[in-house]
């Protein structure tokens, strides 16, 4: 019962927020269409970045499959990846769902497993954010510039303390019971004891998750170059970390509507206009969803392929036993 309330809460909360989003653009389209200046150039920049930013995500996954000696290949990792950001702008996560019934079939990775390695890289990824956030609001105060929101402040230390705290208390103190749910959280834990063991791992994913901020930055500063606004570094430093964040936790489909809001009200708390943001938001979704659907789509394939020639071979171990 409490998942069924679960699941339709969440559903409106995302209808809510994509009909916002359309609202709020049909309301204010004069607005936008008077000051944005897309070009080309925009567009292409943007596509690049992007394309970059999947190939640096894809690479963090990959590490952590590696040091769980889970052997994906590079490609591999990169087509399910897109295949997954494509699905999941179906309702109820349909990528992810895909993403661990493919590792499952393919490498025979336990969900719980699977799903401890991505709650590891959550916990770098919040750590990450909350360090980038921090220092863009350390760099904004001593510009002079205009004073921020001091829920930022909160927020970002927030970040940097809880995981840094969950991992060096909760979890090193942490006894596993026996049984059956013994089992079960070593599998989700086995990442966790494992990056532990080899530290250079989490340096290496931190090093590229900063790599992936700084991209989203990037794209962000063209979006908003599209529309004439020039933005603070430092701000970007704030928004860029946080929509990161927010992409992992797909709340809604494909984030649609979350992460434009979400980096309107971070530029509203650091002094900018919140329209000019969600503008900005919205220019980077157009492309991003361009890109998504066009080598989602064939990512889609080639997760379709792999799963049907492995329901095959298992199928021919299942008939040649005696």
């Amino acid at each position: 019962m409490k998942k069924i309330i679960f699941s339709t809460l969440r559903g409106l909360l995302s209808l809510a927020l994509v009909a916002w989003l359309g609202y709020y653009l049909y309301a204010n389209w004069d607005l936008f269409s008077a000051s944005a200046d897309v070009s080309r150039y925009h567009l292409a920049a943007l596509a690049v970045c992007i394309l970059a930013t999947w190939v640096i995500n894809s690479l963090q996954v990959l590490l952590l499959l590696r040091m769980e000696h889970i052997h994906v290949g590079f490609w591999e990792n990169l087509l399910v990846q897109t295949a997954t950001l494509l699905a999941n702008y179906v309702p109820m996560r349909i990528g992810t769902i895909l993403r661990f019934r493919y590792f499952k079939k393919v490498h025979g990775l336990e969900y719980t497993r699977l799903g401890g390695i991505a709650g590891l890289r959550l916990l770098i990824l919040v750590s990450a954010t909350g360090l980038l956030g921090t220092v863009g609001l350390l760099g904004y105060w001593l510009s002079g510039d205009l004073l921020v929101n001091r829920l930022l402040w909160v927020l970002f230390l927030g970040m940097l303390c809880v995981p840094a705290a969950t991992y060096l208390l909760a979890i090193r103190r942490f006894r596993l019971p026996g049984g059956r749910t013994g089992v079960v959280l070593g599998l989700f834990l086995s990442g966790f004891v494992s990056i532990r063991q080899q530290p250079r791992v989490a340096w290496f994913v931190l090093g590229l998750l900063l790599c992936q901020f700084v991209l989203l930055a990037i794209r962000l500063y063209i979006s908003f170059d599209a529309l004439q606004v020039q933005l603070s570094p430092w701000v970007l430093l704030l928004l860029a970390p946080t929509a990161t964040l927010f992409a992992f936790l797909t709340i809604t489909p494909g984030n649609l509507g979350l992460r434009e809001w979400v980096i309107g009200v971070l530029s509203l708390a650091a002094g900018y206009q919140f329209d000019g943001a969600v503008f900005a938001g919205v220019i980077d979704r157009a492309v991003l969803m361009g890109c998504t659907f066009a080598f989602g789509a064939v990512g889609l394939v080639y997760l379709q392929l792999r799963l049907n020639r492995a329901g095959r071979g298992n199928q021919t171990a299942v008939a040649g036993r005696p």
